[in-house]
This record gives structure tokens, C-alpha cells and sequence, in this order.
């Protein structure tokens, strides 16, 4: 047990769980004979799109310590704007302009509840997850609203090289911009000494609330870069848009080694571990397993996740 115990304390790291990722498209490749085929490859960079959005924008709160469970209920509200723009002849640019500030705004909101009313990031997300959903349902009555652009349909169809899927470009580039943020500003590591030591963090000169708040606002903003890419890839709007999946992200992101204490991970982590439940529920759908099997099996992954970051975690 002491020997699992280290192994796992080691483990989490990006080419770990790149070796995982290896192993299970192989696995896929033996178990289906559709899994390595072209239309496959883009039915993957689809799905992998919008959870990669938002799992980069909560790779930075949970580097803090904190935890946002509102980000699906955010980008609903973010879709559901969008196609409310888009039918009254808002030009679409300026719609989607306008959906991502949604997000945005619904980051700020979370992170005022959390930095000024000193509610705990769980219990604060929570009250705003149903806030959000709310909203998104009653902007329309929970109609669905039908897109009609061409600049949503190449955002949701379009593909590069003609396999590359647009919305997954996208998607790498909020990656590529979070991971520079991390890794090469000021801002990346008072992000990370907040999440290692708050209190060292404070007296250290940093000022935890603000950058806490800057955190959120950037998840946040994910969440409605990501409500574009979903209501893209469906040209419509619709209230329950993610809903199902509010702790996909989170376990993406504890699978690619980030820690739920926070200071601990890194956001190509994250990247890998989005990839591996990506596939993962791809060759699931290409088995046509149950989707309540699908659920179970989900749950049960998440729950290995947690339980081996706190192994990692103990000293």
C-alpha cells in the first residue's frame, strides 16, 4: 500500500498522464475500428472544444484554491444571450462580443460573493449555478432559439486543413494564452503562491482578493468563450446547454494533476486530462454504452480523482 501510495504522489504529472493518453487511443484503436478515422478524429475535437474552454478558465481558480461549480449555468446564460441578440439582428460579431462579456460578467459576480461577502467558493458557486441556470431559462421561457449566421456555422463546422475542427482551435488558444499567463507573469505566480500559502501570500505583499477576483473574472470569461463554441456547434441556443456536466471541468482538470488545495498543476494538465476523458467518452459512444453507464462510470473516475490527489497531497 505504502509503495501504490508514492507512486501515486509521483504520478499526475503531464507525461504521466500523456502516457495514459497514448495507452487508451491505442486501446480505443483496437476496441472500434472507427475510433482512428478522419470523422472520428473531428467528432473528438469537437466534444474535447467547449469543456477544454471552460476546464483552462477553472484550471486558474482551482491554482488559487478555489472552485467555481457555476461555469455551465454561466455559459448557458452566455448561449442563451446569444441566440436572444442573434434573433433580434444584433450583428453577430457584436453578439458574440456581447456573450462573452455575459461570461465575463458572471465571473465578476462570482468573485465579489467570494472576495467581499467572504462566502466559501463552493457554497458561492453553488447559489450562483442556480442563479445562472434560472436566468438562462427564463430569458426565453426556455425556448430554443435557432442560430442563422455564417460566421456561426464556420465557428461550429469550420475545419482547417480539412479534419481540424475551428471551435478546437479556439479552444487551444485560450490553452495557449492561460498557459502563458501561468507560466510567464507576475499575475501566474501570485496565482500560484495564493494557492501554495495564502496567508505567506499576504504578508508577502500580494493582494489575495484582487487576485482572486481577477480569477474568477477569467474563468469566467471561458465560460462564455465556451458558450459560443456550444451554441456554434448546435446553431441554436438552448437553456440546458451543458447541463450534466458541471463536474466534467473539475474532474479534467484533478485527472491532469491540478490539486483541490490549490498551488499544484499545471494547465497543459488540465489540456491532457480533458483529452482523456474526451476519448474516453468517445469510445464509449462508439461501443453504444448506456448513458446512465456513462454517468456511473464518470462518477466513478471523478471519485478516483479526488481520492488520488489526496494521496498526492499527503506528506
Amino acid at each position: 500500500m505504502e509503495k501504490t501510495k508514492k507512486f501515486l504522489k509521483s504520478a499526475g504529472t503531464e507525461l504521466s498522464i500523456f502516457i495514459i493518453l497514448i495507452v487508451l487511443i491505442l486501446a480505443s484503436s483496437f476496441i472500434s475500428p472507427y475510433f482512428l478515422t478522419k470523422a472520428n478524429f473531428t467528432n473528438i475535437g469537437t466534444s474535447f472544444s467547449y469543456i477544454g474552454t471552460i476546464a483552462a478558465g477553472l484550471t486558474v481558480v482551482m491554482l488559487m484554491g478555489g472552485i467555481d461549480l457555476s461555469q455551465m449555468s454561466a455559459m448557458a446564460t452566455s448561449v442563451m444571450l446569444l441566440g436572444i441578440l442573434s434573433k433580434a439582428g444584433v450583428n453577430i460579431w457584436l453578439a458574440i462580443l456581447i456573450a462573452v462579456a455575459a461570461g465575463t460578467m458572471t465571473g465578476l459576480i462570482n468573485g465579489l460573493i467570494i472576495t467581499q461577502m467572504h462566502v466559501i467558493p463552493m457554497i458561492a458557486t453553488i447559489g450562483t449555478q442556480m442563479i445562472f441556470r434560472a436566468v438562462a431559462y427564463i430569458s426565453t421561457n426556455g425556448t430554443q432559439i435557432a442560430l442563422h449566421s455564417s460566421v456561426i456555422d464556420v465557428i461550429g463546422f469550420g475545419k482547417a486543413f480539412g479534419f481540424l475542427p475551428v471551435m478546437l482551435i479556439v479552444s487551444l488558444i485560450v490553452f495557449l494564452v492561460i498557459g502563458l499567463m501561468l507560466k510567464y507573469t507576475v499575475l501566474g505566480r501570485k496565482i500560484y503562491s495564493i494557492g501554495s500559502n495564502s496567508a505567506a501570500a499576504y504578508l508577502s505583499g500580494i493582494k489575495n482578493d484582487k487576485i482572486q477576483l481577477i480569477g474568477y473574472i477569467i474563468c469566467g470569461t471561458t465560460s462564455g468563450i465556451a458558450a459560443v463554441l456550444w451554441a456554434s456547434q448546435l446553431s441554436a441556443s438552448i437553456a440546458t446547454a451543458g447541463a450534466g456536466s458541471e463536474m466534467t471541468p473539475i474532474a479534467a482538470a484533478v485527472i491532469g494533476g491540478v490539486s483541490l488545495n490549490g498551488g499544484k498543476g499545471s494547465v497543459i494538465g488540465t489540456l491532457l486530462g480533458v483529452a482523456v476523458l474526451t476519448v474516453l467518452g468517445n469510445i464509449m459512444v462508439l461501443m453504444r454504452v448506456d448513458s446512465y453507464y456513462q454517468m456511473m462510470i464518470n462518477g466513478i473516475i471523478l471519485i478516483l480523482a479526488v481520492y488520488i490527489d489526496i494521496l498526492r497531497n499527503k506528506k
